[in-house]
């Protein structure tokens, strides 16, 4: 797959609907707000859309850390949910 990404410094709206459905406890998070709090020191919030060559199409939100390694949560068109590390 290949796509693009974006990685925000601080807060950011609309983020956190994908990353909350795979990684909390009861697998969906609702609510408002400007930001979703990350423990890490330096941590920086992003969003990627990947398209496949078959028509495949992933919408995902991660965290990556200062040593440039995170974790994040892809949903697909068909509303699979993955986990992601890297």
């Amino acid at each position: 797959m290949k796509g693009e990404y974006s990685v925000v410094q601080g807060g950011t709206v609309n983020w956190g609907n994908i990353y909350a459905s795979v990684y909390s406890a009861s697998g969906s998070a609702n609510g408002t707000a400007n930001s979703i709090g990350v423990t890490a020191a330096g941590a920086r919030r992003g969003a990627a859309v990947l398209t496949g060559d078959k028509g495949s199409l992933l919408d995902c939100e991660f965290v990556v850390g200062m040593n440039g390694h995170g974790t994040g949560a892809c949903r697909g068109k068909d509303e699979t949910k993955y986990r992601m590390m890297f």
